[in-house]
């Protein structure tokens, strides 16, 4: 039993390491873009008024 027990605690371990190593790259990623790109990406997740989807779904349906 302690055999499992040990094989759990590091199972937790690697899942809140692998956790962290995520959340990190994400707000790397998230410093990327300029004011500017980050705006530009913004517009395109919009849904205009009277519409049902956005610009990205729509290039995102063509490809």
């Amino acid at each position: 039993m302690d055999r499992l027990a040990g094989v759990l605690s590091e199972q937790a371990l690697i899942i809140e390491i692998r956790g962290r190593a995520t959340e990190r790259l994400w707000h790397r990623l998230a410093a990327l873009p300029t004011l500017d790109q980050k705006e530009a990406l913004e517009n395109l997740l919009e849904v205009p008024q009277g519409r049902r989807v956005s610009r990205f779904d729509r290039i995102q349906s063509s490809c």
